[in-house]
């Protein structure tokens, strides 16, 4: 019972005590209230001097009320940092926010290839050239090597001059694509290289990217300043040639047996069955010869003895019998004659005995009918019978 009595009376002494301390709080948390309503966010307990100072200070211009940090009770929208940008308070309508058309942030991050580095700007501003801004846009860095950088080629970025210009060079300040000399080109943007060999160098884009295609040849050139060589034009192979190698740097004449009469070829074409080209170089083959015969379309052989070789002949010919042969056909020989003439002569004797027995035919023919005639005459003729 004496402990029960003890507790009581503490409850009752602790509750009057917390009464007396709450009547004393509640007219300087309703006076805090008070203060906040009558003032906008834009408004601030200065506290850093005085923890209890309850007199409401207007924050600077540009700035707005932070309630979450009392150690930086206004946040100045002028000094935001890149990529920094401070939210302002959900109560927050002042400059830079206006609820609730969205969530406006009172700093804007600068562009891509812009930057800022001074509080309280109103606008993002370029890099020199040859620098670009950095990650948090709040200053700018040099361009690495073989890079560049300007506000009108490039946007204020770096960017690489094999992307730019590929072949160039970029030059010690990092603002433009510079081209190499003759006969050279850079594929690291950073230093210039003598052209490959058999590779064409282009004088309108400075540069050599390809081989000298096939069915051309290379000029060969000496780069100025070097010991080296360069590819310095690309001439399609002359008529009679070809090349079926890129990047060289001479054609290669057509066999014997093969032709080609276009320029830029690639290969030769081989002389037809009875045609022939016995020097290289052609541009076109021949028929052969009457009196010879081409085996192969590289070599004329003359005909042999006892047969003939006409034009376009690939091998020699036997004349048939009773025919001898000259150099490009057969002619008949002196027993084909003399039959021939043998013939001829029964032939006009057939025909002489057959002419004249048709005369006499025809002889005897006409004499009949002259008798015949006379004989009708005779009858017709009147009788004298007498007195």
């Amino acid at each position: 019972m004496v402990v029960f009595a003890l507790l009581c009376t503490l409850i009752l002494v602790g509750g009057e005590a917390f009464g007396r301390v709450s009547r004393h709080q509640q007219p300087q948390q309703q006076q805090q209230r008070h203060h906040q309503q009558q003032h906008s966010v834009e408004y601030f307990y200065n506290r850093r001097n005085a923890p209890n100072d309850t007199k409401c200070e207007q924050c600077p211009q540009s700035s707005f009320a932070n309630h979450k940090d009392p150690s930086n009770p206004c946040l100045r929208f002028g000094t935001c940092k890149a990529g920094e940008c401070p939210i302002p308070p959900p109560d927050y309508s002042g400059p830079g926010y206006q609820p609730p058309g969205g969530n406006k942030t009172l700093c804007t991050r600068c562009a891509n290839g812009f930057f800022q580095n001074m509080s309280g700007a109103t606008a993002c501003k370029y890099c020199p050239s040859g620098y670009q801004p950095t990650e948090l846009r709040n200053g700018c860095v040099r361009c690495n090597p073989g890079e560049v950088s300007s506000h009108e080629a490039t946007g204020g970025l770096c960017v690489s001059c094999f992307e730019e210009r590929y072949g160039f060079v970029a030059d010690a300040n990092n603002t433009k694509c510079l081209p190499c000399g003759d006969g050279q080109m850079s594929y690291d943007s950073i230093s210039c290289e003598d052209c490959k060999r058999g590779f064409y160098w282009d004088p309108t884009k400075q540069i050599c990217p390809f081989l000298c295609q096939s069915g051309h040849m290379c000029t060969e050139s000496k780069i100025p300043g070097s010991s080296g060589t360069y590819c310095s034009a690309c001439t399609a192979c002359r008529e009679g040639s070809f090349q079926s190698k890129p990047g060289q740097y001479q054609c290669i004449l057509c066999p014997a047996g093969t032709f080609q009469p276009s320029e830029g070829q690639t290969t030769c074409t081989p002389c037809q069955s009875g045609f022939v080209q016995t020097e290289s170089g052609g541009i076109s083959c021949t028929k052969c010869p009457a009196g010879s015969y081409c085996p192969n379309g590289t070599s004329v052989q003359p005909c042999p003895e006892g047969q003939y070789c006409p034009s376009g002949s690939t091998h020699p010919k036997t004349c048939p019998s009773l025919f001898d042969p000259t150099s490009s056909s057969c002619t008949m020989s002196t027993q084909l004659v003399a039959i021939v003439s043998s013939c001829a002569v029964v032939l006009l004797a057939v025909v002489a005995i057959l002419v004249y027995r048709r005369h006499r035919l025809r002889r005897k023919k006409d004499l009949e009918r002259q008798a015949l005639l006379e004989v009708q005459r005779r009858n017709k003729q009147p009788r004298y019978t007498g007195l």
